[in-house]
């Protein structure tokens, strides 16, 4: 095909992401915002089940290319589902020689789209492994520091710096309230960018 595209579905069900090939990046910067998941891309969000057209026009779902749009008819679009969910969708338009996508070239489709929630879903786990190994490992270092005899003021500092890190914070700021006229936090501790105050 000439065109191909990924589109990552967001926590709002919509397009979070739109990766494509095909398609010089002058070009496609002249187009604006990326797709949002409406139209015929909206289908496939809406019913995660493969879809192969003809004409992507003639489709009633159809909502039209933006002014400079290269011109593309058939098309075909297949789910990425990593453990049930759908991660996001693989779309491939223009078949090369003209004519429509056939069965096979879904068959094909659906196979590289089960290939890409494997890959995804590995990285997802290792994703996770990684920061389990970094909590447990920072509970062990804040643990250490607690029944150590270091000064209070630094075991502070540390367990802050440990938590800006594990949630990539640029800044974490530990406040006490006081009663005076009226309630307000005063700051007692701050650990930003790595600098300790």
């Amino acid at each position: 095909c000439e065109y191909a595209a990924l589109g990552v579905i967001g926590d709002d069900g919509r397009l979070a992401q739109f990766l494509h090939l095909g398609m010089d990046e002058d070009a496609a910067a002249g187009l604006g915002n990326l797709p949002q998941g409406d139209g015929i891309l909206g289908l496939l969000v809406d019913d995660p089940r493969p879809l192969r057209l003809h004409d992507l026009g003639a489709h009633p779902a159809s909502s039209g290319f933006p002014a400079g749009h290269p011109p593309m008819r058939s098309f075909i679009g297949a789910p990425i589902r990593v453990r049930e969910l759908v991660f996001g969708n693989i779309y491939l338009t223009e078949k090369r020689g003209g004519g429509p996508f056939t069965a096979d070239d879904e068959e094909l489709l659906v196979a590289m789209a089960a290939n890409a929630a494997v890959a995804v879903d590995h990285a997802r786990l290792h994703d996770e492994l990684v920061r389990t190994q970094a909590w447990q490992q920072a509970s062990a270092r804040i643990t250490t520091a607690l029944l150590s005899q270091q000064d209070s003021g630094d075991v502070l500092r540390m367990v802050m710096s440990e938590g800006r890190l594990l949630v990539g914070a640029d800044d974490v700021h530990i406040t006490r309230r006081t009663v005076d006229h009226e309630e307000t936090l005063r700051p007692i501790s701050a650990v930003t960018h790595g600098s300790r105050t």
